[in-house]
C-alpha cells in the first residue's frame, strides 16, 4: 500500500477499476480453461480405450494360434488414427508378440516394459495398457501411446483467447473508467487546489467550488463551513490577544511572588524524574534478566537433577562422584547468579517470611569481609523488631553494601554497620508511608563519593571502579524497592559514606527454630510432569521413577488436563500433577490448575517455575497448589515435596 501513496487519485481509480476486472477475467479464464482440460483429457482416456478394447478383441485369435503376422496386419489399422504413435501386443509372459509405429517417427520408439492396466499420460504422451482376456484368463496385453498434440493446440488456442479476451476487456474497462472517475477525481483535485492556496496565502476568505447531494458535495460543503469557522476564530482571537496584553502585566506580578514555590517543584519534579528514570532503567533490565534467567534455571534443573542421579549410580569413593559434587557446587554458585538476575525482573518479588535481621546482618557482613583488609564491627539493637523478607535478596543487600564499603577503603579500615528501631509518621522527611521501620546504617571511612556521582549510583551499569559491574547498588535498591522500603545515601569526598536502609517492621512474632527434619525421597503413586523442556521432563521423570513412582509426561497445560481427564475415566487417577508455570506458546501452570480443580476439586498439583513468580511462590496455595519447587532444584528437593505432598495432601 506504501507504494500507492504517490500516486495521483485519477490513477488510483483506473487501477480500482482495471486491476478486479483483469483478475475477474484472468479467473474464469483458467477455469474455462482447466475444465476444457480436464474433458478433453477424459475423452482421449476413453478413445484409447476403446480402442485398445478392439485392437485386444481382434488378435486374442492370433495370440491362441501364435499367428504373429495377423497379429501385425491387425495392427497396421492404426495408421487410420494420425495421433497413435506406436502400439504392441505382449504375450502373457510379457513379451513383444507384434508392433507397430507411426512412419517418420524418428528416433523409432521402443517399446516400454510390460506393466499393470491403467492409462498413464507423460509430458508430450498417453500410453494405454490393456489386458486381452479369454475365458476370464489373460493371454496378453494390448499397448497403445498418443501424441498429445491436440491437447497441447487446444492450450494455444485457450491462451491465445485468453489474452486477446483480457486486453480487448482491460482497454474497455479503461475507457469506461476515465470517462467515471471525472466525476470523483475533479471536484476532489478541486478541493485539494483550494487547500494548497489557502495554506500558501493563508486567505482562509477562499472558497471551494461544488455542490449536490454525493458525499463529494458533503465534503465540500463541510470544507467551506469549517473555513468560515476558522475565520470567526482568527477574529475572536485578535480580541482576546487584546485582552490578553491586559492581562499580562498582572499575571506578571503575580508569577512573581510564586517563583519560589516553583523552584521548589522544579526540584521535586526533577528528582520524580530521575527516580522513573531509573525505574525504567530496572525494568527494562529486568525483562531481559528474567527470560534469561527462566531459561538458564532450567538447564541448572536438568544438570542439577541429572548430577544427582549420576552420583546415586557411581560409588561415593570414586574420581566420578568427586567430580559430581563439583558440579553440583558450581550448578548452586550458577543458582546465586540467576537469583541476582531474577532481582531485576517482575517475577523476582520477594518470598518473605519473619526473620530476625540481627543474624542475617552478621552472617552476611563477615561472610563478604573474610580474608579482606577490612573489619566489621557492629552496633544492633537489643530490642530491634523482627522484619518479614526474603533472607535471600535480603542477604544479598547487605554484602553489596559491605563489599562496596570495603572497595572503598582500598587500604582497610573499619565497616560499621548499626541497626535502630524507627517509627514513620508525617512529619518525617523522607518519603515512607507512615509505620514502623527498622533501619540498618553500613557506613565507611572511605574515599567517598562526588556530588555529580550521588544521582547515578542507583543506576544499573554505573560504576567508578574498573573491575566494578555496576549492579551491585542497582540491585540493593531494587530489593529494598520491592520490600517497600526505603534505601539512601549520606557521603562527602574524603569523608566517608554511609547507607541507610529502612524495612518496614513485622506484626507477626519471630517463628520458634524447627531441628531440621531428613527429607524422604521414596513413595509410590502415579504422577503427571508436564514441562515445555525435554530435558528438564526426563530428569525429572528418572528421579521419580527411580524413587518408586510411576510417571507420565506432557509438554503443555493442554495436554497435561487431556492426559488427567484419561486416567482418572480409567480408574488409575494421577496421584499428582507437577506444573511448569511458563510454557511459551501453549497453556501454562496457572492457567493449568484452574481449568484441573473445576473438574477434580481435590486433585493435587506443585508448580514448578525457572522465573521465580513472587505472588505465586510466596501464595501458592491461593492459586490451588499444594507447594512449589524453584528451578534449579535437585533431586532430594524434588522427591522430598512429592512424597510429602502426596501423603499429607500439602
Amino acid at each position: 500500500m506504501r507504494t500507492l501513496r504517490p500516486v495521483s487519485i485519477k490513477q488510483k481509480l483506473t487501477l480500482i477499476a482495471i486491476l478486479p476486472s483483469t483478475l475477474a477475467l484472468l479467473i474464469v479464464g483458467l477455469v474455462f480453461f482447466a475444465f476444457d482440460e480436464i474433458t478433453l483429457k477424459k475423452a482421449m482416456v476413453q478413445e484409447i480405450t476403446m480402442l485398445s478394447q478392439v485392437i485386444g478383441a481382434n488378435n486374442s485369435a492370433a495370440l491362441l494360434f501364435n499367428d504373429q503376422k495377423s497379429a501385425a496386419d491387425n495392427l497396421a489399422v492404426l495408421s487410420v488414427n494420425p495421433h497413435v504413435i506406436s502400439g504392441c501386443i505382449y504375450t502373457a509372459a510379457g513379451d513383444v508378440f507384434a508392433g507397430y509405429t507411426r512412419k517418420n517417427i524418428k528416433p523409432p520408439p521402443v517399446y516400454p516394459p510390460l506393466r499393470g492396466e491403467g492409462c498413464f499420460f507423460s509430458d508430450n504422451y498417453l500410453s494405454i495398457f490393456k489386458q486381452i482376456r479369454l475365458n476370464n484368463n489373460t493371454i496378453g496385453t494390448v499397448h497403445l501411446e498418443y501424441d498429445l498434440e491436440a491437447l497441447h493446440s487446444r492450450r494455444t488456442g485457450y491462451a491465445t483467447i485468453a489474452v486477446i479476451l483480457v486486453l480487448m476487456g482491460s482497454g474497455l474497462v479503461f475507457a469506461m473508467s476515465s470517462w467515471l472517475r471525472k466525476a470523483i477525481s475533479d471536484p476532489l483535485l478541486d478541493l485539494a487546489e483550494t487547500a494548497k492556496s489557502i495554506s500558501q496565502e493563508k486567505d482562509y476568505s477562499i472558497r471551494a467550488h461544488g455542490e449536490g447531494s454525493s458525499e463529494i458535495g458533503i465534503l465540500i460543503s463541510g470544507f467551506n463551513e469549517m473555513l468560515e469557522q476558522v475565520q470567526e476564530r482568527d477574529a475572536r482571537l485578535d480580541r482576546y490577544r487584546e485582552e490578553l496584553e491586559q492581562q499580562v502585566s498582572i499575571r506578571t506580578a503575580e508569577l512573581k511572588t510564586s517563583n519560589d514555590t516553583l523552584k521548589i517543584q522544579i526540584e521535586e519534579n526533577a528528582r520524580i524524574e530521575e527516580e522513573l528514570f531509573r525505574t525504567r532503567q530496572l525494568e527494562s533490565l529486568g525483562i531481559l534478566a528474567g527470560g534469561i534467567a527462566h531459561d538458564f534455571n532450567n538447564l541448572l534443573a536438568a544438570i542439577l537433577m541429572s548430577t544427582g542421579l549420576a552420583k546415586k549410580y557411581s560409588p561415593p569413593d570414586g574420581k566420578a562422584y568427586a567430580r559430581l559434587e563439583t558440579i553440583e557446587n558450581a550448578c548452586d554458585r550458577a543458582r546465586d547468579l540467576t537469583q541476582q538476575l531474577l532481582t531485576f525482573s517482575k517475577g523476582g518479588a520477594p518470598v518473605t517470611k519473619v526473620t530476625s535481621i540481627a543474624d542475617l546482618i552478621g552472617d552476611s557482613a563477615r561472610f563478604v569481609l573474610r580474608g579482606s583488609k577490612s573489619r566489621c564491627s557492629f552496633v544492633i539493637c537489643d530490642d530491634l523488631w523482627s522484619v518479614e523478607v526474603d533472607e535471600g535478596q535480603i542477604s544479598q543487600v547487605i554484602y553489596n553494601l559491605a563489599i562496596n564499603a570495603d572497595q572503598a577503603m582500598p587500604d582497610g579500615g573499619t565497616v560499621l554497620i548499626s541497626t535502630e528501631n524507627v517509627v514513620v509518621d508525617s512529619s518525617f522527611r523522607l518519603k515512607l508511608a507512615p509505620g514502623r521501620y527498622v533501619k540498618i546504617s553500613v557506613k565507611d571511612s572511605g574515599i567517598g563519593i562526588s556530588k555529580e556521582q550521588m544521582s547515578k549510583i542507583f543506576t544499573p551499569y554505573f560504576t567508578t571502579k574498573a573491575s566494578g559491574s555496576g549492579l551491585g547498588l542497582a540491585t540493593s535498591y531494587s530489593i529494598v524497592n520491592k520490600h517497600n522500603g526505603l534505601i539512601t545515601v549520606e557521603s562527602e569526598p574524603g569523608a566517608g559514606t554511609t547507607f541507610h536502609v529502612y524495612l518496614p517492621a513485622s506484626l507477626s512474632e519471630l517463628p520458634e527454630d524447627q531441628s531440621p527434619v531428613e527429607p524422604e525421597i521414596s513413595g509410590s503413586g502415579r504422577i503427571l510432569v508436564m514441562d515445555d523442556d525435554e530435558f528438564v521432563r526426563e530428569a525429572m521423570g528418572e528421579a521419580l521413577t527411580n524413587a518408586g513412582y510411576h510417571v507420565s509426561y506432557a509438554p503443555d497445560g493442554a495436554e497435561a488436563l487431556a492426559m488427567y481427564q484419561t486416567a482418572r475415566q480409567s480408574g488409575e487417577p494421577y496421584d499428582l500433577v507437577i506444573m511448569d508455570l511458563t510454557i511459551p506458546g501453549g497453556m501454562g501452570g496457572v492457567e493449568a490448575i484452574k481449568k484441573l480443580l473445576e473438574t477434580d476439586p481435590d486433585a493435587k498439583a506443585v508448580a514448578a517455575s525457572g522465573y521465580a513468580q513472587g505472588s505465586i511462590l510466596s501464595d501458592f496455595k491461593s492459586y490451588g497448589f499444594r507447594g512449589v519447587l524453584a528451578k534449579p532444584f535437585n533431586v532430594n528437593d524434588l522427591c522430598t515435596l512429592v512424597h510429602h505432598v502426596i501423603l499429607y495432601g500439602e
